[in-house]
């Protein structure tokens, strides 16, 4: 069906863009001052495996549901926030790009 034949109503839902679909997305739960240490702790035995660090303190990650993705990011933000405020990368310093 062309556009012109249409009566007014459909022509104004094929010109309107309907609005993007909402997201529901997972709340953030904060790492806890063990999660951190135990990445590092992790970090300075496996480096960046993420997922061996995970099997490690999964009794520590679980209850949280993190995922190596989640240790990767916190990794990654916890070199930025080190850095900022001069303190020692510890184990973090393996993903530090320099």
């Amino acid at each position: 069906m062309v556009e012109g034949n249409l009566p007014p109503t459909e022509r104004g839902r094929l010109a309107t863009p309907s609005p993007p679909a909402k997201r529901n997305r997972a709340k953030k739960i904060k790492f806890t001052p063990l999660e951190t240490q135990s990445l590092e702790d992790g970090m300075r035995e496996f480096g960046t495996s993420w997922s061996e660090i995970l099997k490690k303190y999964e009794d520590i990650f679980a209850p949280n549901q993190r995922t190596n993705v989640d240790l990767k990011d916190k990794a990654r933000t916890e070199v930025k926030k080190r850095k900022t405020y001069n303190m020692s990368l510890g184990g973090f310093a393996a993903v530090d790009p320099k």
